[in-house]
This record gives C-alpha cells, structure tokens and sequence, in this order.
C-alpha cells in the first residue's frame, strides 16, 4: 500500500493502519476493506450447513415429522379432545328444555345475558327492533323450544344474528332459550307487527313443546 493510498484512506471514518484497502474498489468514495469475517458469523454459518445436512437426514429418516404429519397428528388430538368434550355434555332434550322453561331460577339466570346481547335488536321487553317481535306467536325460525334453542345455538347469518353457542355454554344456550319463552304472551307497548308463522304446540314435526 503506498503512502498516498493509506493517507488517503486514513481520512475514512473507522480505518486504522492494519486495515487493507482492496486495490480498484473504491466507488463514490467509499472505500473497501479487505477485513476478515468475524469468528462468531464464521460459526454460525458453517453451523447452518451441518444442521441443513442433518436435518435432510433426520426429516427423511422419520426423526423429524414433516409439517402433514404434524397437521394430521394435530387434528386428530383436536378430533380426540372435542370427543371427549361432547361424551362429557349431555344431549339436550326436549325434557331439559321444558324443564328450564318452568324454572325461575333458569330464567333469571338469563336475563343480564339476554340484556347484554339480544336486546339491542329485539328490544328489553322482547317487543322487537331490529329483530323480529319475541312476545307474540309467530316464529321465522319456529317456535318450539327445541327450535328456539337451534337458532340461538347456531345464529341465523343471513339475518346478522350470530351463534351465541359460540359465545355461551350449553347450560347459558338452555337458560336463555327459557328465557325467549318467558317473553311469550307478555304484549309489550310498541311490539313490532307479527313475522313468520303462527306457532301452534304439537302441530307440526319438531314443534312439540310437550
């Protein structure tokens, strides 16, 4: 390196004597330096080779799942625990539905859920706003307790109402399907006009409220 070349490149921020410049590479003033790779970047280099060699290895071996198997491994865990959630809940009955139906403390127990999310569209006294009236005798989605409880359950998207089962448990679903049931006959002020058809217990397949 010639004298000029080192005070030259003495002006460059960072550059000490023992630094080398690479002859002809000097672009725009910015010198380069032919400066050795740090030992730690070395390492981890030559690291990801040895592991991509051993994990060609090991992944066709059956050391290491490949991503279906861990898919398929994963969802039949997920197949296995939603089992045994549904071996744990017990089916709901026509019996459970009409038993929570006659009991106040059921009903009660629904009342914030119902006031916290259904009244915004049928109202606080179930007299209907954006939703249908829920005092009267007609039903879009029937009006037997085990239809009241499929529509809150499963929810209705084409009208915007979500699934509450995704929301509450089976036992919030039940009480809450009491509660719709409590509002009947109530003939709030300003009910919305009737929608649907007119429900009438025991006629009809799956509309007995017996």
């Amino acid at each position: 390196m010639t004298d000029e070349t080192t005070a030259n490149a003495s002006d460059t921020e960072g550059y000490t004597p023992d630094d080398d410049l690479v002859e002809g590479h000097d672009y725009d003033g910015i010198k380069e330096y032919d400066n050795p790779v740090p030992p730690w970047l070395s390492l981890i280099f030559a690291g990801t080779i040895i592991w991509s060699g051993f994990y060609v290895v090991a992944i066709n071996l059956g050391y290491i799942s490949r991503y279906e198997e861990s898919l398929d491994d994963g969802l039949a865990e997920l197949q296995q625990l939603q089992s045994q959630a549904k071996e744990k809940t017990p089916e709901v009955t026509q019996q459970m539905l009409a038993k929570a139906a006659d009991s106040q403390e059921a009903i009660d127990a629904a009342e914030s859920a119902f006031m916290g999310n259904c009244a915004n569209c049928h109202g606080k006294q179930g007299q209907g706003l954006v939703g249908p009236n829920l005092t009267d005798k007609y039903w879009i989605h029937g009006g037997s307790l085990k239809d009241i409880y499929k529509t809150l359950q499963n929810g209705v998207t084409e009208k915007g109402m979500p699934a509450w089962g995704a929301t509450f448990d089976q036992e919030q679903i039940v009480n809450l399907t009491a509660y719709v049931r409590s509002l009947q006959g109530t003939d709030p002020s300003g009910a919305k006009k009737a929608e649907g058809e007119k429900f009438v217990p025991g006629n009809g397949s799956g509309s007995s409220d017996g």
